[in-house]
């Protein structure tokens, strides 16, 4: 597979991914010629919502790993009881 495309929201990622496979062979005055298209699309709903802007991703040996840390919350208040 080329390289996905990974979409981040604020609470979910998107992955999509294509590859095509070609392999022609000649044996014997016989051509045989083989093709096929695979496509993949997933869509992770978050718990909580995440940093876009430092998420990041890698390919290693076939495995993508997506890193989204998630969004630190502003200042809660809270109320106490008198």
């Amino acid at each position: 597979m080329e390289d996905p495309e990974i979409t981040a929201q604020p609470n979910e990622v998107l992955i999509q991914g294509s590859t095509e496979k070609h392999a022609q062979k000649t044996e014997k005055g016989v051509s045989y010629s083989e093709f096929g298209t695979k496509s993949l699309y997933r869509r992770f709903p978050l718990a909580a919502a995440i940093e876009i802007g430092t998420m990041t991703g890698n390919v290693e040996n076939g495995m993508l790993t997506v890193v989204a840390p998630k969004k630190k919350e502003a200042g809660k208040k809270i109320a106490l009881a008198a």
